[in-house]
């Protein structure tokens, strides 16, 4: 066996996350600005609050994925898809986990769109708006931790990360009506608490620690507790698995998510399930709650 006997091992993970007096999971998104320090941030966070909070990666096309070619407006369709369906995952996960945290949030694809609109000259926006009323308004987060940088500074960050900036996200006027959504926009549509945080001049130990403080209002400070350790074999795998599909620097600590260890990189995640390493995606999610409520 690779991690013991794996029902005793998703029954320990799941009476850890219920323990107390949780009635209903806590849903916190840190949105905003490219370059803001929010995946960084999460990356470093999540093995902190582990024994409380899931993390939904960002909602990128895995490598290879033939919609990477796809035109905006059809990738928009599919981010549109994928946010319906994992706003009903975390349905699905209520009062099994305390909190569950994600790295952007379905806004990410309005704020698109009012940003394509006004600086590609597209028509995307107003009839989205009616879809997105439709399968999205009323699930709500508890929280949004919105992280503002000027387009100027994200840009150099992004650079600096060597990320592959395309059009038009590598465009100052495109960002700009960007963060202009987050600004004046978002508080149309969020009914939930905004709290926003100026990164221009923070360091990425202050921003984490800014997102920390707002956390831990919502779920109280990270419970003391020993991670779960897997072998050396495990991580290995993972590294090769990430080294083959390129996806770049990984989070240093392998997490236990419901019993399968999973690591965390900036635009995706990965687990070990059957012994071999998967993305930890919308079908993966789908096969771990299954799991859970069988």
């Amino acid at each position: 066996m690779i991690y013991f006997n794996k029902f005793i091992t998703v029954c320990i993970c799941i009476a850890i996350f219920v323990t107390g007096s949780c009635l209903a999971t806590h849903k916190i998104a840190i949105e905003g600005m490219p370059g803001a320090g929010k995946s960084t941030s999460l990356l470093d966070l999540i093995s902190e609050f582990s024994d409380r909070c899931i993390l939904f990666s960002e909602t990128n096309p895995e490598p290879n994925s033939e919609w990477q070619g796809f035109s905006p407006s059809d990738q928009g369709d599919i981010f549109h898809q994928i946010w319906t369906t994992r706003m009903d995952l975390a349905i699905a996960l209520s009062e099994k986990v305390p909190c569950l945290l994600f790295d952007r949030s379905y806004y990410s694809n309005l704020a698109y769109k009012y940003a394509s609109d006004r600086h590609c000259g597209t028509n995307f926006y107003d009839e989205y708006i009616k879809i997105f009323n439709n399968d999205l308004r009323d699930k709500q987060f508890s929280l949004i931790i919105l992280l503002d940088v000027s387009p100027e500074i994200g840009l150099l960050r992004r650079h600096q990360l060597g990320d592959m900036i395309t059009f038009p996200w590598s465009e100052i006027g495109f960002l700009e009506e960007l963060r202009r959504f987050y600004t004046e926009e978002l508080i149309q549509f969020a009914t939930c608490p905004i709290v926003t945080i100026n990164t221009n001049n923070l360091s990425s130990s202050e921003v984490k620690s800014r997102i920390r403080e707002e956390i831990e209002k919502i779920i109280g400070v990270p419970l003391e507790h020993h991670p779960v350790e897997f072998s050396e074999d495990i991580k290995n795998q993972m590294i090769k698995f990430s080294e083959e599909k390129m996806l770049g620097n990984y989070h240093s600590e392998l997490i236990n998510v419901f019993g399968y260890p999973t690591m965390y990189f900036r635009k995706h995640s990965i687990q070990l399930h059957d012994g071999r390493p998967v993305f930890l995606n919308t079908q993966r999610w789908k096969e771990i709650i299954q799991e859970i409520t069988f």
